[in-house]
């Protein structure tokens, strides 16, 4: 999904979405950040949150990117399907 920035109408707010290949928070953690480190080089991690029924998230974001014309990324990794989502991978 892709749509103009609401600030700053010359930029794109881009959002995808992609598997990992566990359910386990640690391996998902260590992949993600593996992935990421190919992206930008420092990287602002929120703690994971736990919730009811084994469900868990962490976030993160990135202003150091190191792919050109991208200037700021974040990512969200949870083992839940949430609303938000939902659209998103409708959309694609």
């Amino acid at each position: 999904m892709n749509e103009r920035y609401w600030k700053d109408k010359s930029l794109y707010h881009v959002i995808f979405s992609c598997k990992i290949n566990t359910n386990k928070i640690s391996e998902a953690t260590f992949q993600t950040l593996q992935l990421n480190s190919q992206i930008a080089s420092k990287w602002t991690i929120s703690p994971p949150c736990h919730y009811d029924d084994n469900k868990w998230d962490f976030e993160g974001v990135a202003q150091n990117v190191l792919i050109s014309g991208i200037e700021l990324i974040s990512f969200r990794l949870h083992n839940y399907e949430n609303k938000y989502m939902k659209e998103v991978n409708n959309a694609s």
